[in-house]
């Protein structure tokens, strides 16, 4: 698809020349167009030396090359809440690993694992989107490998227990909560979304705006309050959360769509909703940096949301769910459940990073280029799934939208029918691939539209061949 739709995401880059931003354009158009190949292979001689020219510049950083992507995000993040503002949007934040075990020669990486052989890096991205709809695009990412003098070196667990959070690895969350921030415009209502490795005190004492909410699968069984807390707390004392859950009687039931997983096909689950109002307790031992922060109990409402009649072999879903923002009844608690099932789509952001554009085969020198090209890949991973989504979310949009003349034309031919709107090139797309066209099939998968990809790029140079009027 060559509709050029990297010029406005690369257009405010932080680059030392202007025309640096043609290459990176480049660079974005060609790694989507030829998702399936090597990163040299799908920019070319040219365009791969000048990715590494960039790249590899000392004054080049993520948030420079991210900063016309992240400004295209708040842009489109605004529009959709002018059309709806009683919608917030939604930020997903994630954890992944990038593993270069094989590439001893690149200067920089970290341990991973416990092995001493594995190598690589950290990846902290933050994704916005709507509740429904297309994903508008990254509005934070950090990137850090872990010092080989320091990991896995036995450590007193109660120093380490009492290091200040801004010295260890879990800050990244409260990172990608100021990030979001910056990112985006001070009005609009936001919602971060988290899984359990977010579920510290400190991210929830973190300073944010009033209009900022968090919601974060729980982990630890925590100690909270159910009554309003005086002046003056208990150091010891509440009630185990999994014990207020108990006792609170199920409000009422919600099904829920699960994609499938390996060895397991998608299927509806019917879950039970519970939900309480309490706060949480700061933790008993003091940290080296208390004194920044209040430590006063955090007011959040706790949704349980539990599967009784899973199928045979499947283990049940269970998502105790914690949110800064008031539950009041039935409809609210369901609401937060959907919101939270939309956390998936930042797996599919790094499914899409990993397995389709190869990211972790990626070879450069040093762990700065490694990671400003990874940059760049992430911007492409999120055009990917906003292709993926469109045709599922904006159906009725014009092809225009997603492919150029050229590719439209070829599509025509190849399906023998009119082709005018995005659900229709998509469909068109996939069957290159082999896809089916009945409706039961379903929408076609981001592998599938790769593929076709593939396919569609060879028909095009074939067509202008063909045509001899439109040069190569």
């Amino acid at each position: 698809m060559s509709q050029p739709w990297a010029q406005a995401e690369m257009e405010a880059a932080a680059v030392w020349d202007r025309r640096c931003v043609r290459s990176l354009v480049a660079i974005c158009e060609r790694r989507f167009d030829r998702p399936l190949v090597s990163f040299s292979t799908a920019c070319g001689e040219a365009t791969r030396q000048a990715a590494h020219r960039i790249c590899s510049r000392n004054t080049t950083t993520v948030d420079g090359l991210l900063r016309g992507h992240f400004h295209q995000t708040a842009v489109r993040a605004s529009q959709a809440w002018v059309e709806d503002p009683t919608q917030p949007v939604l930020v997903l934040l994630d954890t992944t690993e990038l593993k270069y075990t094989s590439h001893p020669a690149t200067e920089g990486l970290g341990p991973i694992h416990t092995s001493p052989k594995g190598r690589g890096l950290f990846a902290h991205p933050a994704l916005a989107l709507p509740r429904v709809g297309v994903p508008f695009g990254l509005v934070h990412l950090s990137f850090w490998a872990r010092d080989p003098a320091t990991h896995g070196a036995g450590r007193d667990g109660y120093a380490r227990a009492t290091e200040a959070t801004a010295l260890k690895e879990s800050q990244k969350w409260i990172n990608g909560l100021w990030g979001t921030e910056a990112s985006l415009p001070a009005h609009l209502p936001l919602l971060l979304i988290a899984d359990r490795e977010a579920d510290f005190y400190d991210y929830f004492a973190a300073q944010r705006r009033p209009n900022t909410h968090l919601l974060v699968r729980a982990r630890h069984p925590r100690k909270v309050e159910i009554q309003t807390p005086g002046p003056s707390l208990p150091r010891r004392g509440g009630e185990r959360l999994p014990e207020v859950l108990a006792a609170t009687p199920c409000s009422g039931r919600v099904t829920l769509d699960v994609p499938r997983k390996p060895q397991q096909p998608a299927r509806v689950a019917t879950l039970e909703i519970r939900f309480a109002h309490v706060w949480m307790r700061p933790p008993d031992l003091h940290k080296a940096d208390d004194p920044l922060r209040d430590r006063e109990p955090q007011e959040v409402w706790v949704v349980e949301a539990r599967e009784r009649d899973a199928p045979p072999g499947v283990e049940p879903l269970l998502w105790v769910l914690l949110i800064t923002q008031p539950v009041a009844d039935l409809a609210a608690a369901c609401q937060v459940v959907r919101d939270y099932r939309r956390r998936w789509v930042i797996e599919d952001l790094s499914q899409v990073l990993k397995s389709g554009m190869r990211a972790e085969r990626l070879q450069m020198d040093d762990v700065e280029t490694l990671k400003n090209t990874l940059a760049l890949l992430y911007v492409v991973a999120w055009r990917v799934l906003y292709v993926r989504d469109i045709a599922r979310f904006v159906p009725e949009a014009p092809a225009e939208t997603l492919v150029n003349a050229t590719e439209h034309a070829v599509l025509v031919a190849a399906s023998g029918r009119a082709l005018p709107t995005v659900a229709d090139v998509v469909q068109a797309i996939a069957a290159l691939a082999g896809f089916p066209r009945y409706p039961s099939a379903g929408p076609p998968g981001i592998r599938t539209l790769w593929d076709g990809l593939q396919r569609l790029e060879g028909a095009v140079l074939g067509w202008r061949l063909a045509q001899s009027h439109d040069p190569l």
